[in-house]
């Protein structure tokens, strides 16, 4: 009898000690569960909340600046886009609505703001190069195609497309201490860079573009001079063939600069003009 007893003592202590076991078990995982969750809440706590939209300085000193990091892009948001402006001078901030050219479509979208930190009215060009290495395709290459459709302020002078073959241009106006967001509405969802521009340092980018060209059409013309004179005097396979390319070439070149001096001088007469003036218009905010 007393060995039953103590052997049923013991197996009670078993269970026992296996309960202590299990329920310590559980109460480890319930501690380090809530010590998760906790964690969780602080982080949660601390991070920082979405952050508006940061406006770029534009000063005198500001040559060119490129933007595409600057401002945000959105995409898959229908013909309609509704964004809350950069802050003014004074913290506030408001709501703009924005329909695409082409009721219906979803085009892509990118949102910069600008500050006139200066005391006189700052005239900027916003541009974006169709010929560039960045976003024109590899396999089906659209060099010539728009990037930019359209561009709306916040308020302000409704931006001014300048007529350019070689890149979307548009004249922006700042008044002085004003802030200003702009949405561009862009042509693909292929990515684009955009410059601000001072229109006399794109003017003088232009220029040297024009002589870059130039030289290259020089070159191009002697060679296919030299080409066919070669094949005048050897009646090679490979001398028409190479004379036929290099002129092909040099008609190339030759329409470039034609397009480049036309675009050029009607950019010029837009910077120099002083009677047509952009249309000031209100935009309003929700």
């Amino acid at each position: 009898m007393m060995r039953g007893r103590k052997q049923g003592t013991g197996v009670m202590t078993t269970r026992d000690r296996a309960g202590n076991s299990e329920r310590a078990w559980a109460w480890s995982l319930a501690r380090g569960a809530l010590l998760c969750l906790v964690a969780a809440l602080l982080v949660v706590a601390n991070a920082p909340a979405a952050s508006a939209l940061k406006s770029i300085a534009v000063a005198n000193d500001l040559d060119r600046v490129e933007i595409t990091a600057l401002g945000e892009a959105y995409e898959g948001r229908g013909d309609v886009l509704q964004i809350e402006t950069a802050p003014s001078a004074d913290g506030v901030t408001g709501r703009m609505s924005v329909r695409a050219t082409t009721p219906g479509t979803n085009p892509a979208w990118f949102v910069f703001a600008l500050t006139n930190t200066t005391d006189k009215p700052i005239e900027r060009w916003l541009a974006s190069d169709r010929y560039g290495m960045v976003g024109s395709g590899v396999v089906w290459p659209d060099l010539d195609a728009r990037r930019v459709d359209a561009v709306t302020p916040s308020v302000g002078y409704v931006p001014e497309r300048i007529k350019n073959d070689r890149a979307d241009v548009f004249r922006l106006t700042l008044e002085p201490g004003q802030t200003v967001t702009f949405v561009a509405e862009l042509a693909s969802d292929r990515f684009a860079r955009l410059f601000l521009w001072k229109a006399i340092e794109y003017e003088q980018k232009s220029r040297d573009r024009q002589l870059f060209n130039g030289i290259m059409l020089g070159i191009t013309g002697l060679l296919a001079i030299f080409l066919t004179a070669v094949f005048a005097a050897n009646h090679k396979a490979i001398f028409p063939t190479a004379a036929i390319f290099t002129w092909c070439v040099l008609a190339t070149c030759a329409s470039i600069l034609v397009s480049g001096t036309s675009s050029s001088m009607c950019a010029r007469r837009k910077t120099r003009s002083t009677v047509l003036r952009p249309k000031r218009v209100w935009q309003p905010r929700f």
